[in-house]
């Protein structure tokens, strides 16, 4: 031991240390947890959109290929097979719908304070508005009297 070495000092300079840098990191961690999550479940959100109103431009004649196109959308927009939960065509074949789930990684939802869950879920939807066929016009042609 060397002399004029204090070593109880040194573990006070360290809790004081721990006992300020400990919350600022919590404080940290949590925004950025609740940015992810934000960021995550904004964008979940715009994919689900886009995917079923491209897909909806096909219903109600080809209600199987919807679903695809939806499916598709959603794999090019960066959602995993296993983030979706359900791609459906109603009965009807006028509306398709999407239902996404999304987990927060367990490294950022563990100590973050504030979230909501930990995970993200997203229903977009989308109907096919039919148009009744256009009433046909009589001209009425004006003859002469005979």
């Amino acid at each position: 031991m060397r002399l004029g070495r204090k070593p109880w000092l040194g573990r006070k300079a360290l809790t004081i240390l721990l006992i300020i840098v400990g919350p600022t990191l919590l404080v940290v961690h949590s925004v950025s947890a609740s940015l992810y999550y934000a960021m995550n479940s904004s964008m979940l959100q715009t994919i689900a959109g886009h995917a079923v109103r491209t897909a909806a431009e096909h219903l109600p004649r080809e209600p199987a290929l919807a679903a695809r196109i939806a499916d598709e959308c959603l794999k090019d927009g960066g959602v995993a097979a296993d983030e979706i939960v359900v791609t459906a065509v109603s009965a009807d074949n006028r509306t398709v719908m999407v239902v996404l789930n999304r987990k927060v990684p367990l490294s950022l939802a563990f100590l973050a304070v504030g979230l909501p869950s930990r995970e993200i879920s997203v229903t977009a939807s989308a109907r096919k508005q039919v148009q009744p066929p256009a009433a046909k016009v009589w001209k009425v042609l004006d003859y002469p009297a005979l």
